[in-house]
C-alpha cells in the first residue's frame, strides 16, 4: 500500500477517534459508570495505548509528545464542559473538575510506566540476545 495512504488512513482513524471520544466526552456518563474517575484514568491509560500502536511509537520523544497532546486534550475537554454549560444556559454535563484533569494524567502515567517498563526490557533483551 502507497505510504501516503497509510498515513491518510492513519489521519483518518485518529480524527474519527477524538471525534467520537470528544462527543461521548461532552455527554453526561451513564448511569452502570459508577466511578467517574476510573473511567478518566481507563480512558486515557487506552487512548494512549491506541495512538502508540496505531503510530507506532518507539522513541521517548514520540510518547512525550502523546501524553502532552493528551494532556492538553483532557484540559480542553474540562474547559468545554464548563464553557458548554455557560453557553447554553443548560447543565449538559458538569463542570470543570480538576479531579478529572488529575485522573486523566494517573492514566498517562500509568501507560507511561508500562512502555517505559517494556521499551527497557526491549532494549535489555535485544542487546544480550546478540551476545
Amino acid at each position: 500500500m502507497n505510504k501516503n495512504l497509510k498515513i491518510a488512513i492513519k489521519i483518518l482513524i485518529i480524527v474519527l477517534y477524538f471525534t467520537l471520544a470528544f462527543g461521548l466526552l461532552m455527554m453526561r456518563l451513564p448511569r452502570f459508570v459508577s466511578d467517574d474517575k476510573l473511567a478518566h484514568s481507563l480512558f486515557y491509560f487506552i487512548t494512549a495505548m491506541f495512538l502508540t500502536v496505531l503510530c507506532d511509537i518507539k522513541t521517548a520523544r514520540g510518547h512525550f509528545l502523546i501524553f502532552v497532546l493528551l494532556f492538553f486534550f483532557g484540559v480542553g475537554i474540562e474547559l468545554l464542559q464548563e464553557y458548554s454549560n455557560t453557553y447554553f444556559h443548560k447543565k449538559l454535563h458538569g463542570k470543570f473538575d480538576f479531579k478529572d484533569v488529575i485522573a486523566n494524567i494517573k492514566g498517562l502515567l500509568a501507560f507511561s510506566i508500562m512502555w517505559f517498563t517494556y521499551s527497557f526490557i526491549d532494549i535489555f533483551r535485544l542487546k544480550y540476545s546478540k551476545k
